[in-house]
């Protein structure tokens, strides 16, 4: 397995070990419907997951492969670039979360209140983002002489 793959196998994991230390540090949400906290967890950490694995392997493979195409190798740009990912990815879920709801300007509302209550939660998508972007730039060997495109990094 080349040093690549093995990168966007593991960077996903960052998302559920971002959701265990917010419940850990805020507490789970006061309306937990039919669950019991253990499984609230679970279900979060499974979903969490699911969705860092869809990030990566779509959203992230594009970062990497526009990185590696215009000969981007700095790490502080990868986090950079990662983290308004994580930024933006976060956002759009919030606005989808709450859309069917209440239509689109119900969502940007909600995205709005985030943004003045809240900001280290929309933070914390920037966060994982930067996370598993460093973790692929650590981890592929991106910074190394001969190792920029994605193929090539062993």
């Amino acid at each position: 397995m080349n040093r690549t793959l093995r990168a966007f196998l593991i960077a996903p994991l960052w998302a559920p070990a971002l959701t265990g230390l917010q419940m850990f540090l805020f507490g789970l949400p006061r309306s937990m419907g039919p669950l019991d906290p253990t499984e609230w967890l679970l279900l979060s950490l499974v979903l969490s997951l699911l969705l860092g694995c869809a990030g990566v392997w779509t959203l992230g493979v594009l970062i990497h492969r526009l990185l590696a195409a215009r000969r981007i190798t700095a790490l502080w740009r990868h986090i950079a670039i990662w983290f308004a990912a994580g930024l933006a990815v976060r956002m759009l879920l919030l606005v989808a979360t709450w859309a069917p709801t209440g239509g689109l300007a119900f969502g940007l509302s909600e995205l709005q209140g985030a943004m003045q209550t809240r900001p280290l939660f929309l933070l914390s998508g920037g966060l994982a983002g930067a996370l598993m972007g460093g973790t692929i730039w650590l981890m592929a060997g991106i910074g190394r002489p001969g190792a920029l495109g994605p193929s090539s990094a062993k």
